[in-house]
């Protein structure tokens, strides 16, 4: 062949061997840019991953103590469940505020016992709790007007009310089952005329609730609501003997007033109740 054919097949075999060098260049380079967003991606996980560590599980057992202490402040706990025992907190009015998926233990929080976890609520302004009697103690007040409270907003989340909650303070062993507590109040012979009227006598215990139911039929059967004031009681010679302070002129009283005078006048005592 012509020498001029050579040499334009030469250059166009190298031509063709560029050609498909640069083709293979082509495609690393996008293998190279296929591949960068997916260790991106691992780096961001690995980032989140090591942000969700740094909550200890101490903490958030803090977190849902109290997530269900103001859950339960909020929602379930009314002013007739005052005062309340201590002992009552956890299972009856905290529990049932759990959500599903979790449940309340003390000893994996940085409280350990209950006691501590209510002087820590205690300082915060929320509650206020008290020894009526001796050993045995009871929250008597609840701040609704405290921000922290106020401001909680319940959880939209599903509650399982069974689950088990567990306090060291008042674990007990396989077989044995402590008795329920129940604090009571007994008639003095201050009070004796008052409760004699619903056939009560002096010594009788009742509970807080029994109390209430009392006074508030008393109040209604001798028709002792201010008719210009509902919020307020006319105070009847029996009810003047009873709850009077030493030379005090009382003519009226606030409901809740009136049943905080009462439970004051009787002496506290508790009830126990053994399973079974």
């Amino acid at each position: 062949p012509p020498l001029e054919n050579l040499v334009l097949d030469d250059d166009l075999g190298n031509e063709g061997d560029l050609c498909k060098d640069n083709d293979l260049d082509l495609k690393e380079s996008e293998d190279g840019l296929e591949d960068g967003p997916g260790c991106g991606d691992g780096e961001t996980a690995k980032e989140e991953e090591e942000d969700d560590d740094e909550i200890s599980p101490m903490d958030q057992m803090d977190g849902l103590l109290y997530q269900c202490f103001l859950h339960a402040m909020k929602t379930n706990m009314k002013k007739s469940d005052l005062p309340l025992l201590t002992s009552k907190l956890l299972r009856g009015h905290m529990q049932p505020c759990c959500p599903a998926e979790k449940s309340l233990d003390l000893k994996k929080s940085s409280y350990k016992k209950l006691t501590k976890f209510l002087q820590a609520m205690q300082a915060r302004g929320l509650i206020q709790v008290k020894e009526l009697s001796k050993g045995v103690e009871s929250i008597v007040e609840v701040n609704r007007g405290h921000e922290e409270l106020k401001n909680f907003e319940v959880p939209e989340v599903e509650l399982l009310p069974a689950v088990e909650v567990t306090d060291p303070s008042t674990a007990a062993g396989p077989t044995y089952q402590p008795p329920e507590i129940t604090e009571m109040y007994s008639v003095t012979g201050h009070l004796a005329q008052l409760f004699r009227t619903a056939g009560i006598h002096k010594g009788h215990a009742l509970s807080a609730q029994q109390v209430r139911e009392f006074l508030t039929q008393y109040v209604r059967e001798n028709e002792l609501t201010d008719s210009s004031n509902k919020r307020l009681v006319v105070v009847d010679p029996v009810l003047c003997d009873a709850l009077r302070q030493k030379g005090e002129n009382l003519t009226h009283l606030a409901w809740e007033d009136m049943f905080t005078r009462c439970c004051d006048k009787m002496s506290p005592c508790a009830q126990l109740t053994f399973p079974g």
